[in-house]
């Protein structure tokens, strides 16, 4: 940020896009001083009558506006704000109304130290942008002359939301969309988020990771990719950890497979098309760079469609509290078969390898005991025949009808 602290008067054409702001010092955010966490310390003016303004512009390029449908502000002010994008004001946060003048007092309160450090969020309208070059002009007000610090930084995010990808008839292959990722002075660690995907009635979902540049010397743990999948003729999936941003002592993580999602806790069977992976992942004191487990893929000759493959990591860094860590967690592995035919069992649209309700009872495949019977989807006693056409769903010699304990081989 170019920034402008001696007290001086600017008038009102200090926010247009045009301003000569080259003698302006320069600092990068958070800006102000009076709380020791500042980034740039900025001037005050007198200690007995501090500045009440001081004012920073920004200038940032917009290379295509039509690919921006949202924008996004994010604000740290001590104490009022008034922020203007090429030239109009766009956001006014805890000052008064009315005309804004060089000795406006910052309205209705001061800062207290619970709101020091909040960012506060305002929708802008995308239309105040400009092709090229654009500026971001932010005067901060002080409540009075004797206010002991000012704070400012800000964020600006553009398209944060939804995005559609489309094939067209007959098209494959792959297609991207971009999440903008900003860019602060704030040690965060690892920010996780979701994306999640629909086509028709099947959905998926997957995970990103923003790293944090600001870290500490310990660095940080970062899974590379929270879902490897591949298909039944590759040689195997690769989950791969990172640690970067600091090497200080040596650090392991337990990383083992299971079969399953929501409750994985058998090892790989015969039926199952990958081997069983328990290893340790250590970074020696000083290390940082990738580790990585390979699960061994098995093919073989049977339509399968989709398994899901637990990996389960545990440990991570055993460092103080505050610094960022990767916790015990689980990640899903996607095999997908390459001997899945063409067949629909539902006739909806959806082949069987894709589907995840093939008979379209309610009831997920995984869960469904019966995925391609609609009339039944439990077999309480294991004896292969579902609880609808099972006289004795419990197996105890007695008949559904003549025991109070249906589901219970214990009672009757």
């Amino acid at each position: 940020w170019l920034y402008l602290d001696d007290g001086r008067d600017q008038g009102t054409a200090w926010f247009a896009s045009d301003f000569d702001d080259s003698t302006w010092a320069s600092g990068v955010a958070q800006l102000g001083y009076g709380d020791g966490d500042e980034a740039t310390t900025i001037s005050s003016g007198l200690s007995d009558n501090k500045n009440i303004t001081t004012y920073f512009r920004h200038q940032f390029n917009v290379d295509d506006l039509s690919s921006i449908e949202k924008l996004t502000i994010n604000l740290l002010r001590d104490d009022g704000a008034v922020v203007y994008l090429n030239g109009i004001e766009v956001v006014r946060s805890n000052m008064p109304s009315g005309v804004i003048g060089f000795n406006t007092a910052a309205a209705p309160q001061s800062v207290d130290d619970t709101e020091e450090d909040k960012f506060w969020t305002f929708n802008v309208e995308p239309s105040h942008l400009a092709t090229g070059s654009n500026v971001l002009a932010v005067e901060i007000h002080q409540v009075s002359g004797s206010s002991s610090d000012i704070s400012f930084d800000l964020q600006l995010i553009a398209n944060e939301g939804d995005a559609s990808l489309t094939w067209e008839d007959g098209e494959s292959g792959v297609k991207y969309f971009t999440l903008n990722v900003p860019d602060d002075l704030e040690p965060e660690g690892i920010e996780m988020f979701y994306v999640s995907a629909t086509f028709g009635d099947f959905s998926t979902f997957n995970t990103g990771h923003v790293l944090d540049n600001d870290l500490t010397d310990y660095g940080v743990l970062l899974p590379l990719n929270g879902y490897p999948r591949g298909s039944e003729q590759s040689q195997g999936l690769e989950f791969g950890v990172m640690r970067v941003g600091g090497g200080r002592q040596a650090h392991s993580i337990h990383v083992e497979t299971k079969t399953g999602i929501f409750n994985p806790t058998s090892e790989a069977t015969p039926a199952d098309d990958y081997e069983t992976r328990s290893e340790t992942l250590t970074w020696a004191d000083g290390e940082i760079g990738v580790k990585s487990v390979t699960i061994p893929i098995v093919d073989d000759a049977i339509a399968e469609a989709i398994e899901y493959i637990a990996i389960m990591i545990d440990g991570g860094f055993e460092s103080p509290s505050s610094d960022p860590q990767l916790k015990p967690d689980t990640y899903l592995g996607l095999v997908f078969d390459n001997d899945a035919s063409t067949a629909d069992f539902d006739e909806d649209g959806y082949v069987d390898a894709i589907d995840a309700d093939d008979d379209n009872d309610g009831v997920i495949d995984s869960y469904d005991a019966f995925p391609q019977n609609s009339s039944e989807t439990k077999d309480s006693d294991g004896d292969g025949i579902g609880d609808n056409e099972d006289d004795d769903d419990d197996g105890d010699g007695v008949s559904d009808q003549s025991d109070a304990y249906p589901l219970d081989p214990g009672k009757t």
